[in-house]
């Protein structure tokens, strides 16, 4: 609806998008040829594993992701399961994950 998107160019296995809204939505079927961007931003990460398992996640992505988060360009993660089961955290999501994994003290071997 008006929002510019660049994908990263660290991609790993999945999209990694970079979002930028614009300053009022554009209205669903009528997008205009031009539009002013608001400067805000998102991150939007989506993984989709074909093959049944979880996706690698190193723990120091998502404590950038949560920090990225607090100072204004928040991270929407999605995991797309044998297109078919599907999971999204957001930022407060990714948080919370976090500090799971830091209470436990296991990281990525957790995730699953």
């Amino acid at each position: 609806m008006g929002a510019s998107v660049n994908s990263l160019t660290s991609s790993d296995y999945g999209l990694d998008s970079h979002v930028q809204l614009p300053l009022v939505p554009q209205k669903f079927g009528r997008l205009e040829s031009e539009w002013a961007l608001s400067g805000r931003t998102a991150h939007v990460q989506v993984k989709n594993m074909t093959k049944g398992g979880s996706p690698s996640v190193e723990d120091s992505s998502v404590e950038g992701w949560v920090s990225g988060s607090k100072v204004g360009s928040p991270t929407f993660f999605f995991v797309i399961k044998n297109n078919k089961e599907k999971t999204f955290y957001s930022p407060r999501g990714l948080a919370r994950l976090l500090a799971i994994w830091k209470r436990t003290k296991c990281g990525k071997a957790c995730q699953g």
